[in-house]
């Protein structure tokens, strides 16, 4: 699965859905868990780093309804049909302490707690409940681990690891 990820500098944070009107707004599915960041952005890229100058942008329901600068009629919008947006990593909004981007555990290597490498984290699975980190190992099975505190025991991002107590279920 991608996470949006164009470089290691941008981040995928929307995906154009459709156009909306006749005055060149485009409906945005949020690629975010801050939608309202679309109301104080300036700018979002286009995956060939093609700028889009925001003029304004609401959310509504589970949409974002936004207008970009020379983009004024539905038409505009037809060649950029489910493209993403992205915007540079420094302009994320900042998680408290302890809370990560899934881009950023994506590869992380998976340690039990006496140092052992059981694999890789290859994926987050957004389960409503609390997150599930995908470990996969060296013989292609796959882990499955809470991502609870009982759990996980470290997120070293600068070292590129993770620490887990191993479930019993193991």
């Amino acid at each position: 699965m991608s996470y949006g990820v164009v470089n290691k500098e941008m981040i995928a944070v929307a995906r154009i859905a459709s156009p909306y009107g006749v005055r060149g707004e485009v409906k945005l599915q949020p690629l975010t868990d801050f939608p309202h960041r679309f109301e104080s952005t300036d700018c979002l890229f286009l995956v060939d780093g093609t700028k889009l100058v925001l003029e304004s942008a609401r959310v509504q329901k589970n949409m974002v309804f936004a207008k970009f600068k020379g983009i004024d009629t539905p038409e505009g919008w037809l060649p950029f049909q489910r493209q993403k947006l992205f915007v540079p990593e420094d302009a994320l909004v900042v998680l408290p302490e302890g809370q990560y981007y899934i881009f950023q555990l994506i590869g992380l290597a998976a340690f039990d707690e006496s140092g052992v490498q059981l694999g890789l984290l290859t994926d987050v699975l957004k389960t409503g409940c609390n997150d599930v980190y995908v470990i996969k190992t060296d013989d292609s099975k796959e882990l499955l681990i809470p991502a609870i505190d009982r759990y996980i025991r470290l997120v070293d991002l600068s070292e590129r690891r993770l620490v887990i107590e191993v479930p019993e279920y193991w």
